[in-house]
């Protein structure tokens, strides 16, 4: 897709090369979907990012591909799940393909040709939490700045030695 995506002669050419495959109907639907979110003045990028993750959307289903995109039932949004996990994609990402199917889904319901979503908050992956990170060389002497009493300078220092911060670059006394 061109880089700057501000015309809707790019949406149009994008769904009807990326998306070849979709009725004249479902085609409609994601342009209408397109063009409201060009009409929000999003970022080219945001498009961008959008019309690849409708893209795999669509493209995951191959023999399991509902007549139409309003009749997309969560089994399929499972399958897109499933191979979006066999790429090996990591759960944000996954998360983020899924949120731009929600908001395709969203406009869908908002623009009445569809009741309801078949994407379900869990579908939504949990994601890992992440690792502690050790603090700067600069945090850890703030911190000693701001510390008064002995006690807690020596709570501190013990904590900091037993792994808290890289202790050959904290260099304490």
């Amino acid at each position: 897709m061109p880089q700057n995506v501000d015309t809707s002669g790019a949406v149009v050419q994008f769904v009807q090369t990326h998306l070849p495959g979709l009725a004249s109907a479902d085609q409609a639907l994601v342009m209408g979907w397109l063009k409201a979110v060009q009409r929000r003045n999003c970022q080219p990028r945001t498009l961008q990012s959008y019309c690849g993750a409708l893209k795999a959307f669509v493209q995951s289903w191959d023999v399991h591909r509902p007549a139409t995109l309003l009749q997309v039932q969560r089994f399929h949004i499972e399958h897109f799940i499933d191979s979006l996990e066999a790429r090996g994609l990591h759960p944000s990402t996954i998360n983020i393909l899924l949120g731009c199917g929600h908001r395709f889904y969203r406009h869908l319901i908002r623009e009445e040709p569809l009741e309801t979503s078949p994407l379900r908050s869990h579908h939504y992956l949990l994601e890992p939490e992440p690792l502690p990170r050790a603090l700067s060389d600069e945090q850890v002497h703030r911190f000693l700045a701001a510390l008064d009493q002995v006690l807690e300078r020596a709570v501190f220092l013990r904590l900091l030695r037993s792994g808290i911060c890289d202790t050959t670059r904290c260099r304490t006394r």
